[in-house]
Formats: structure tokens, C-alpha cells, sequence
């Protein structure tokens, strides 16, 4: 069986989440759903800035474990994670982190769903598609959910908003499509990237 790779990029909060899950519900016997937040590193690992851990940089990701799980799922082969996602362990709690242990069936389309999800040039290379959610940075933190990370407002401004438009930014130039997401619903989105 041929498989394929497709990305799903954009800021914290411009609906990346939103599309893969909404994809893969269309397609449940298609697609298998990957998301970067699931490979970030430990606390002890993960880079740190003046007032705590810098989880926007991307040295906060386990990109080589991230490559070698997307080689076994396009290979056909059955992947285990700890994940914290939405579908897949929706009782998860930022307080309690409790990740739950998931295994990812290999599918003919992998969806992998991530703000740096188009940063690491092996990931690129894996995939057959890509659609970058464009949207300002300031916009798309007012839609962010409160089951994700909510840090104090410093680490907007000091971490957040540098990051994005200094490494998110400039990862739109390798998406195939790049929508502009800031007045679609997201049924019309769904529908931009389902044609």
C-alpha cells in the first residue's frame, strides 16, 4: 500500500488542531493523526529562558524521535506514544499530566498536525503535501483553548510572538497552500483543504 505524508502548520491557536482532527474523523480508516505536541521534550530537557521553559523554541521537540515514528508509520508498522491529544486522551489535564499510552496504526494517510510541523528539513522530506493556517499571532492566541498550555502574558511577549514570526514565519515558504485563516469558519477551512 502507497502511503502518504501531509503537514498541518501555522501559529499557536490558527485552527492546525482543529483541521487534522476534523480530517481524520471524515477519513477515520484513511488517516492516522500525529501531532507535534506529543513529542515535546521533558521539563528537565526542554530549553530554558529567564522566567522558566522556552516550549516554543525548537529545541523544546524530539525531532529525531518524530522522524523515526513518520518512517514507521509511512512503512506500515504500528508506532507507541504518550500522548495528550484531544482525540486521543481527551480527559488530559495540563495540571495533572496525564498522558495516556496510544498506538498509532499505520493508515494511507498520515496527518501530521504542528507549528513547526514544516521546520525540520527530514520531516519536509517525508511528506507529500503541506498546508500552512495563516493567521496574525496576536489573533490566533485570543483563540487558543484552555486545555492548552495558558502561560502568564510575559511569555507572549518574550518567548511566543519572537518565536513565531522568527522561526514559524519563515516555514510558510515550504507549504504547498497556505490559507489565510483569520475570517474563515472552520467548516470553510475544512472544506478549503478537503477539495
Amino acid at each position: 500500500m502507497h502511503r502518504s505524508l501531509i503537514g498541518i502548520a501555522g501559529g499557536s491557536g490558527s485552527g492546525k488542531s482543529t483541521l487534522a482532527i476534523a480530517l481524520h474523523k471524515a477519513y477515520p480508516n484513511e488517516t492516522v493523526l500525529v501531532q507535534l505536541d506529543d513529542y515535546y521534550k521533558t521539563y528537565e530537557d526542554a530549553p530554558r529562558y529567564a522566567s522558566g521553559i522556552n516550549w516554543d523554541h525548537p529545541d523544546a521537540l524530539r525531532f529525531d524521535e518524530l522522524v523515526h515514528d513518520l518512517n514507521l508509520l509511512l512503512k506500515g508498522e504500528s508506532v507507541k506514544i504518550l500522548t495528550k491529544s484531544e482525540l486521543y486522551n481527551p480527559g488530559y489535564r495540563p495540571a495533572l499530566r496525564n498522558k495516556i499510552e496510544w498506538t498509532l496504526e499505520p493508515r494511507a494517510l498520515v496527518i501530521l498536525d504542528g507549528y513547526l510541523a514544516l521546520y525540520d528539513p527530514r520531516v519536509r522530506q517525508l511528506m507529500n503535501w503541506s498546508v500552512f493556517l495563516d493567521m496574525s499571532i496576536e489573533e490566533s492566541v485570543k483563540r487558543r483553548t484552555l486545555n492548552k498550555f495558558s502561560p502568564p502574558q510575559a511569555y507572549f511577549e518574550e518567548i511566543l510572538f519572537p518565536i513565531y514570526r522568527s522561526v514559524v514565519v519563515p516555514t510558510k515558504q515550504y507549504a504547498d497552500l497556505v490559507l489565510d485563516v483569520s475570517t474563515p469558519a472552520p467548516e470553510e477551512i475544512f472544506c478549503m483543504t478537503n477539495a
